[in-house]
């Protein structure tokens, strides 16, 4: 039987991984080192394993390798697609919109493409054909179905085992180029014409709604999750509110990367709110019509739908969190500012709402031609006010550097200079 078994660097070459093994052969312990052929400590374990077991055999003479226990088929990718859901999912705690995010990729795209395959026969080929099979949808969501294949089969290969084999390899998984396009957002002629449509709506709801999405940026669980007790009018000069949960389907959960924050209110939603919540018989700020907590997005969605349309705005919720996030940016917050109220984890995904209108571009492009316009004025003013050095001489044309160079005997080139006498010709007569 084998009783260890380390692995370390070999001792000629780092780069090489040596397998020690220690058996205990008929009462009598054997020690073996073998040079591994593998690349990584894990798989040079798994070799020496079934290396150890093979001499086993051959030393003892058995028909059959000891330790070794019968190996399960490699299951199916809906099989394991089941396993994972349940072991990987469920058993992190998962919030529920991201369990239900891979419940709707794997029902809708990944089973009826990859289901009845076996888990190591998903390979390169098996990942562009998904990528043909689903051509008729955007780069961005082929890439979010390919980003969550490649967790699936990251965790397979963590959960591999010799007894319970899954796969050793990730498959080469590329994915699409995606055109860098700015979040929807409204313009400020929406944003008022959406404004004075919900302020006329007979639903106050509607109202309430839309200035939370406009106004704060909250996302549409957060609204459906907000409760009166998380609008604090007495928390700085405006108030604030205090987005503690989010909601799905029904169930209460942390909000985003788990950050609880703080969000100002402006002085429009302050006066709202202060209207609104008197007269709610509920401690949801937006519930529905039995005062209860939203048990799914449609309600909200269908008052904004109706503002929208009057209007021939585009549809959704969220469009409003990108319209306060590209506000926010262009009147002078700073992208920490807005990530703190968006409650983005990373900076890259703030930086993504800095979008850039074409009235900026306009005043942008005036600003340069005036600039250059005047630079080219003050250019020929200058030339105006200063002639030129051949004028100033009365000459046609500059002096050159050679003209202008003041020579060791103090004279400039070109200056009329007398004859030097020749001393030798110059002698008195009669000087013999």
């Amino acid at each position: 039987m084998i009783t260890k078994i380390e692995v370390r660097p070999y001792r000629q070459n780092s780069n090489i991984w040596e397998a020690d093994v220690k058996m205990l052969v008929q009462g009598q312990e054997v020690r073996r080192r073998w040079k591994s052929p593998m690349t990584s400590r894990t798989a040079t374990e798994r070799w020496a394993k079934e290396k150890a077991l093979a001499y086993l055999v051959h030393v003892t003479g058995s028909g059959k390798m000891e330790e070794e226990t019968a190996k399960e088929p490699v299951p199916t990718f809906a099989e394991y697609a089941e396993r994972w859901m349940r072991e990987y999912v469920i058993a992190n705690q998962l919030k529920p919109t991201t369990r239900k995010t891979y419940e709707d990729i794997l029902r809708a795209h990944l089973l009826p493409i990859l289901g009845h395959l076996r888990l190591d026969a998903i390979d390169t080929a098996e990942v562009q054909r998904l990528k043909a099979e689903r051509q008729h949808l955007g780069p961005v969501t082929v890439n979010k179905i390919l980003a969550r294949l490649s967790t699936m089969l990251r965790i397979a290969i963590e959960w591999h085992k010799p007894e319970r084999p899954l796969i050793e390899k990730l498959p080469k998984i590329q994915r699409l180029k995606e055109p860098k396009v700015e979040k929807p957002h409204y313009t400020a002629e929406e944003q008022a014409k959406m404004l004075a449509a919900a302020e006329e709506c007979e639903d106050p709801r509607a109202y309430v709604a839309f200035l939370l999405g406009d106004d704060a940026g909250l996302r549409h669980g957060e609204i459906i999750a907000l409760r009166s007790w998380n609008v604090r009018f007495d928390d700085g000069p405006t108030g604030a509110i205090l987005v503690t949960h989010t909601a799905c389907n029904g169930i209460l959960t942390t909000p985003k990367s788990n950050q609880v924050r703080r969000i100002p209110m402006s002085p429009r939603l302050r006066a709202a709110l202060l209207k609104y919540l008197p007269t709610l018989q509920s401690e949801w700020v937006v519930p529905n019509i039995y005062g209860e907590m939203c048990k799914c997005y449609h309600v909200i969605s269908r008052l904004l739908r109706e503002l929208q349309d009057e209007i021939g705005a585009k549809h959704g919720v969220h469009i409003l969190r990108h319209t306060f996030a590209t506000d926010a940016l262009q009147h002078g917050a700073t992208v920490r500012e807005v990530q703190a109220m968006l409650g983005h984890a990373l900076l890259a995904t703030t930086e993504k709402y800095i979008h850039t209108a074409e009235s900026q571009l306009d005043r942008a492009m005036l600003t340069v031609s005036e600039r250059r316009t005047g630079a080219g004025d003050r250019e020929d003013a200058r030339a105006t006010r200063r002639p030129s050095g051949g004028a100033r001489r009365g000459s046609g044309g500059a002096r050159t550097r050679a003209e202008t160079r003041r020579p060791r005997n103090g004279r400039r080139a070109g200056d009329d200079v007398a004859p030097r006498p020749n001393r030798r010709n110059s002698q008195p007569e009669g000087g013999k």
